[in-house]
């Protein structure tokens, strides 16, 4: 038994984070249940049980193993408890499986975090952990923010739009009015597609948008409520690259 299971693991070790999907969590049942049987036989081996008690009671002991072993690299609890009643059959192991994953639980994060919160992490996928690491739990975000903002205005250029996405690793950039106040944010990708296929305001729309929101600008108390008009004193923007001549962006009411 010991090398059956020995096999197993090595086998599942070998082929995780293949193209093959070769699964994680029947060959955890089966290396559980070898572990199991493995235990049954050195306890009773060393005299601890009967062999009336093992052979009443070996599936139990092999249930609660298995249990065990997936809630320790899954961290899985009470899914884990209800598939291992179900395959059993049984509901007065409820207690017994409670403990046993509850202890898997506990000791595998005094050591490491689970099998699928690894596999996250080494994939840089950008999911919050449960818990506020120790080194960061007092951190104040002005340690982390920069002072130094790069934005885009409501009515931009191509070379800044360009400098923009070529010099930062930003994902997106806040969009600012002429008041230099936030209205908005446009993500990297937008923006690269708004530059390959030439999506630009040409100068007679952005004008009929600044009688608009002038309009709006007047029939509003709040001072702030159309700052980001566009501004008929920024034509012409010089062309500074032959592939794009130039390009506006607002803010849609």
């Amino acid at each position: 038994m010991f090398m059956f299971g020995l096999t197993w693991y090595f086998w599942t070790i070998t082929t995780y984070g293949i193209n093959v999907p070769s699964g994680l969590f029947l060959p955890g049942m089966i290396v559980g249940t070898a572990l199991g049987d493995l235990y049954v036989h050195i306890i009773l081996e060393w005299g601890w049980i009967q062999p009336e008690h093992l052979l009443k009671f070996r599936v139990t002991y092999l249930a609660l193993a298995m249990a065990a072993m997936l809630a320790g690299y899954t961290r899985m609890t009470y899914s884990i408890i209800v598939i291992t009643m179900e395959t059993c059959q049984s509901v007065s192991i409820f207690v017994p499986l409670v403990l046993a994953v509850g202890t898997s639980n506990i000791i595998g994060d005094c050591f490491t975090r689970s099998l699928y919160e690894r596999a996250v992490r080494g994939k840089q996928m950008p999911i919050l952990t449960k818990h506020v690491p120790h080194s960061n739990k007092f951190l104040r975000a002005e340690k982390l923010m920069n002072p130094n903002v790069v934005s885009l205005k409501a009515v931009d250029t191509v070379e800044n739009i360009y400098n923009a996405i070529e010099n930062y690793t930003h994902h997106g950039f806040p969009i600012v009015n002429t008041a230099e106040r936030a209205v908005g944010y446009i993500s990297e990708n937008f923006l690269i597609v708004l530059l390959q296929q030439r999506k630009f305001y040409n100068k007679t729309e952005v004008e009929h948008a600044n009688s608009q929101a002038a309009l709006c600008h007047s029939e509003s108390d709040d001072p702030y409520a159309c700052e980001d008009m566009l501004d008929s004193h920024d034509f012409p923007i010089t062309k500074d690259y032959d592939i794009l001549p130039w390009t506006y962006f607002r803010r849609t009411y």
